[in-house]
């Protein structure tokens, strides 16, 4: 199994299962739009 297929059967575990109500995956994006003054910090944190 490749890692993408391990990725897109995890993500389908959490939107098929109705136990919590629906899951919805979305497209990553950025809260800050090309700021080049904004350096990479670990874990998402500014």
């Amino acid at each position: 199994m490749s890692t993408a297929q391990i990725r897109r059967n995890f993500v389908a575990h959490f939107e098929n299962d109705t136990r919590w109500g629906a899951h919805t995956a979305v497209p990553s994006a950025s809260l800050l739009l090309d700021d080049p003054t904004l350096l990479f910090v670990n874990a998402g944190m500014v």
